[in-house]
């Protein structure tokens, strides 16, 4: 009579395995001297910030003011009153600096809010409030895109009997999120992105058996993502992704034990429990933040029920500004 012992033990493993898952800048740049009139107490200098700037982004601009030593006025005793910032299209971090020595440098963190060509003014103003010198920045400001990347990963190890078997899960998406034709004014959005799933065999320890497939599965879906600015604070952004779509897995996976090969072949839907399926706030307005992923928690809450099994896993989401196609 056959001896199926080994299939015996491989297809719970490899099955314990597999359909546990199927829950499945600031900137700145040089500065600039604006020649003061005869009649300025102080010469004010201000950095060239680097432009263009996106609608949302910050740069550092950089304040010095010292005695206006070419003009038609007495060597002033102390510094400025006080030194104003304006602008056009952006605001500042304080609108106000009070100096407190005869020269010296300061910084105002300025934030782009709307498009054009903007005019940063930096104003000294004496006791009585008088314009006693003046520079200016240009920076022009757009309405940029923004690119995300999600990237999570769930390692998993499996074991019974003295054998085990490791697998990695992948679940991965990039796109472009644009403000051009989005379903709500101020939001950036990006449809039918592709989010892709993939497995990887890591280990493979089974006594007297072969392991043909170390990549037994892979699928794909489709999701919705949009990016809602402001919420928060003035330049967070909040990046939601809908439930996938039309999300796949499929699994082709053949090993033989003794000899006698054994093949595995299904498809399982993935489905997703929260709307938004992932949710993030970048209180900058771009870069990388931890995200939970419902999909994963469920898988390591699946393999974690065993004593002998291990599933640890990491989700990672990130965006960046990059200049409008």
């Amino acid at each position: 009579m056959e001896d199926n012992t080994h299939h015996r033990r491989l297809t719970p493993l490899i099955i314990c395995l597999l359909l546990a898952t199927s829950f499945f800048t600031l900137g700145m740049s040089s500065a600039t001297t604006i020649r003061p009139k005869p009649s300025d107490t102080f010469t004010i200098t201000v950095s060239q910030p680097k432009s263009p700037v996106c609608v949302g982004e910050s740069r550092i601009i950089s304040v010095g003011w010292s005695p206006n030593n070419n003009g038609d006025v007495l060597a002033p005793l102390g510094g400025p009153r006080v030194i104003y910032a304006k602008a056009v299209y952006g605001t500042f971090d304080k609108g106000t600096y009070h100096p407190g020595t005869i020269s010296g440098t300061t910084t105002f963190v300025y934030t782009a809010e709307k498009e054009g060509n903007d005019i940063i003014t930096i104003q000294a103003m004496n006791g009585n409030l008088d314009a006693d010198g003046v520079g200016f920045a240009e920076l022009e400001v757009k309405k940029c895109d923004y690119r995300f990347n999600l990237y999570a990963q769930l390692n998993a190890l499996a074991q019974a009997g003295g054998e085990e078997m490791g697998l990695m899960y992948v679940i991965r998406a990039k796109g472009r999120l644009t403000s051009e034709g989005a379903s709500s004014a101020g939001f950036y959005e990006a449809y039918n992105v592709i989010v892709h799933i993939e497995t990887t065999v890591t280990s493979f320890s089974i006594s007297d058996c072969t392991l043909f497939t170390w990549t037994p599965g892979s699928g794909t879906g489709l999701v919705d993502v949009r990016a809602i600015p402001g919420k928060g604070n003035g330049q967070a952004m909040t990046v939601q992704f809908a439930p996938p779509q039309n999300m796949i897995w499929n699994v082709a996976m053949t090993a033989a034990c003794d000899g006698e090969p054994s093949t595995l072949n299904a498809s399982f839907p993935m489905t997703a429990d929260n709307d938004p399926w992932i949710e993030a706030t970048f209180p900058s307005g771009v870069g990388s933040q931890k995200v939970v992923l419902d999909m994963f928690e469920k898988g390591v809450r699946n393999f974690r029920s065993s004593t002998h099994n291990q599933a640890t896993y990491t989700a990672t989401l990130t965006l960046e500004r990059v200049e409008p196609k």
